[in-house]
């Protein structure tokens, strides 16, 4: 719950500082979609590289002589893959080790932006956001002595986000949105069976369960495009 109170405590921030200034409302709507390049981590290992893409309706709700505020609903979707060999096999088979894994999250999102504003036609912003993440996990070990066969995890979790970026007034209307963005994901794992191999008799049999706990966190870098009405 702490690592939820911080964009908690930033987003009641942001309205605290809106609200005390003198501003005046004007709704704007608008949509957004965004390509990201994304890196998520785990406690023991990191995910390749993988593209996602983020769909999202908002509205900027404020406005003053310092900035403006917006906020809104987003989509998310992400997958990623993961792949070791020890690459010690050299004859003997009990040195050898193999992971894989593949992770599909989605996340959903309320995310709030504070555009400060320049006079030019880049509006730099920060935000914040909270939400729930649905993550899924293929995972996959082999050794030479002891596998755990493929085994899949799937469950729902808070999850938050900071960041930052810039948009390039395009039109009137299209902004070019360039951003960064730090999230937890939420803490993920559960149990799987692990095995033990005897290659000389030939036999497989199971021994205890192993019990994959991680904390799945992420560093996106997005760009997209922005269409107020």
């Amino acid at each position: 719950m702490k690592l939820i109170q911080k964009p908690a405590l930033l987003l009641t921030g942001l309205f605290c500082l809106l609200f005390a200034v003198n501003a005046s409302a004007e709704v704007l709507p608008y949509v957004s979609l965004k390509a990201s390049d994304t890196k998520v981590k785990t406690d023991d290992f990191s995910y390749d590289s993988a593209m996602g893409a983020k769909w999202a309706v908002g509205a900027s709700v404020w406005e003053n002589k310092i900035g403006s505020l917006r906020t809104e609903l987003e989509y998310g979707s992400t997958s990623a893959s993961y792949y070791f060999f020890s690459g010690k096999d050299q004859g003997n088979a009990h040195d050898n080790e193999d992971r894989s894994s593949q992770l599909e999250t989605d996340t959903f999102l309320l995310n709030l932006y504070f555009d400060v504003h320049t006079g030019t036609i880049f509006t730099p912003y920060i935000g914040a956001g909270i939400g729930v993440t649905n993550a899924s996990m293929d995972y996959n070990f082999k050794s030479g002595r002891y596998s755990i066969p493929e085994s899949r995890f799937a469950d729902w979790k808070m999850s938050w986000n900071v960041g930052a970026g810039v948009g390039v007034a395009l039109t009137k209307n299209l902004t070019l949105d360039f951003g960064y963005r730090y999230s937890d994901l939420g803490h993920f794992g559960g149990f799987a069976g692990l095995y033990k191999d005897d290659y000389q008799a030939g036999s497989t049999w199971r021994v205890d369960e192993d019990h994959r706990d991680y904390d799945l966190t992420s560093h996106e870098v997005t760009v997209g495009v922005r269409y107020t009405f």
